[in-house]
């Protein structure tokens, strides 16, 4: 099949989904109440069916998109992969479970596999989706994991274990802080001359910006070790937050204070307003 039909075929496929959405519209309607007292009533109706029907659409899309992809590479074996049929599956979103086919490839040579997709399909190997992961990252760093899944369930009807929840906040947290380890280190390894250009820079140009660190002993793994925790928060002339960040980690004097750094530069320390006398 060409590329060319093969497009054709999926354009189909998704103005038929789109029909299927005006219907379901029509009847979301037709359900409505007609009163103005009934308001709370509409609404939680109206989010529920919007919600049901973005996810029937993301469905109908993802059963007709190109799954097609490059043959991969083994990275142990550096020899060609081979296409090993479609392996289905599902992935859950803040839209609730779908269903989903990916193609698989197989080394010839060690018998690793490999499904090139997953990579923007899952995050980091869990069978959650990117945003879906955002939203489990955000309630896993401000409450108990119990608490966390209660939220999910609640606000978006997505069912998932506090274990799993836990799983994917370890694996995020953890990946952040490999990422910034190395940038510090390649920091401090380049020459002193060369830093200053290598810094990362910000978006931000606060009117006002506030760097924080502090530290406390904590009995942990059978000893008591010294924390240290890096706050940064910018904000606008109208004292408005435009950004803040926290690092609690056990690291040395040294490590630390470049993590101050490069939190500092990230909300634009840097580019704060030093002219008070404008004022």
């Amino acid at each position: 099949m060409s590329t060319t039909v093969s497009l054709q075929i999926v354009k189909q496929k998704l103005i038929e989904s789109l029909e299927q959405v005006q219907r379901q519209l029509a009847a979301l309607v037709q359900s409505l109440p007609d009163s103005l007292d009934e308001f709370s009533v509409a609404e939680k109706w109206v989010r529920d069916g919007v919600l049901k029907i973005g996810h029937d659409l993301l469905q109908g899309w993802t059963d007709s998109a190109n799954a097609r992809t490059a043959t991969p590479e083994c990275p142990a074996c550096q020899e060609l992969m081979r296409h090993k049929g479609y392996v289905s599956g599902t992935v859950v979103t803040t839209l609730g479970s779908l269903r989903l086919r990916r193609p698989r490839f197989r080394c010839e040579y060690c018998g690793d596999e490999c499904y090139p997709h997953d990579a923007g399909l899952r995050f980091r190997g869990h069978a959650v989706s990117w945003p879906l992961a955002q939203v489990i990252g955000r309630l896993g760093a401000q409450m108990p994991f119990a608490q966390a899944r209660e939220n999910l369930l609640a606000d978006y009807s997505v069912g998932l274990s506090k274990q799993t929840m836990q799983a994917i906040c370890e694996d995020a947290g953890a990946a952040l802080v490999r990422s910034e380890d190395e940038e510090r280190r390649r920091l401090q390894s380049l020459p002193v001359k060369d830093r200053l250009a290598a810094f990362p820079d910000s978006e931000l140009s606060p009117e006002k910006a506030y760097v924080f660190g502090d530290g406390a002993m904590i009995h942990a793994a059978g000893d008591w070790h010294e924390i240290r925790v890096a706050s940064v928060l910018a904000a606008d002339a109208e004292d408005e937050t435009l950004a803040v960040d926290h690092r609690a980690r056990f690291l040395s004097c040294e490590d630390f204070g470049w993590q101050l750094l490069l939190l500092a530069r990230s909300v634009g320390y840097h580019r704060a307003n030093t002219d008070r006398s404008l004022k």
